[in-house]
């Protein structure tokens, strides 16, 4: 998940993300962990995932960021979920990380100069990084590994999308569904499901005869 704010001067985009990754330059493993991640001038000088530097502060003693997950979904098997929720506070102004209705922490709105009073966009969705090493796509996978049309208990699935508004009301948001490598990996959007809310399967394999 992104949150995100810019402001007219081209200073560089402000960007909170939470979620969970599997980064092995990062951990120095395969493990899946949630992270959280900021920077205040567009990815240029500052921000840092986690608390490799001095910026999201941890308040949670037993909600760690950088932690592996001891439970994870697989590919027909138990289903499990992690409920995310990104929040300004109207008093402070710093922005909250809440898991399953548990504070994790902030980021101080000190970080961020165009995300002092709201956010302009936030985003759902996955990402890869893509090394293209010997000139040829990466095979890393995204989420499960499978392409989105493969559905529930397949791929990978975030439900419940929800953009919360100065009144406090939640409100479905409309969503404009987005990929760069369609062969490479894809999305299925759907709105106001009866079950599942506005939500998205997305994933793919990476390198394959349609992604070079």
């Amino acid at each position: 998940m992104w949150i995100s704010s810019k402001g007219s001067n081209q200073q560089g985009v402000n960007v909170m993300e939470a979620g969970w990754q599997v980064n092995p330059i990062l951990y120095g493993d395969g493990n899946p962990r949630l992270f959280v991640y900021w920077t205040g001038d567009g990815y240029e000088k500052t921000g840092c995932y986690d608390l490799k530097c001095q910026g999201f502060v941890q308040i949670s003693s037993k909600t760690a960021v950088g932690a592996a997950f001891n439970r994870y979904s697989t590919i027909s098997g138990p289903e499990y979920k992690c409920i995310f929720l990104i929040r300004k506070d109207p008093i402070s102004g710093n922005w909250w990380l809440l898991t399953n209705n548990r504070q994790v922490g902030y980021w101080p709105n000190s970080l961020f100069p165009f995300l002092k009073d709201l956010a302009s966009k936030a985003v759902w969705g996955g990402e890869i990084n893509n090394l293209r090493k010997n000139g040829r796509h990466t095979s890393t996978c995204m989420g499960s590994g499978r392409f989105a049309e493969d559905g529930r208990g397949k791929a990978a699935l975030i439900s419940r999308i929800t953009v919360l508004q100065r009144n406090l009301k939640k409100e479905p948001e409309k969503g404009f569904p987005f990929v760069t490598d369609k062969g490479c990996y894809n999305l299925h959007y759907n709105r106001l499901d009866p079950k599942l809310g506005s939500h998205l399967f997305f994933g793919g394999i990476g390198q394959n005869s349609n992604c070079l």
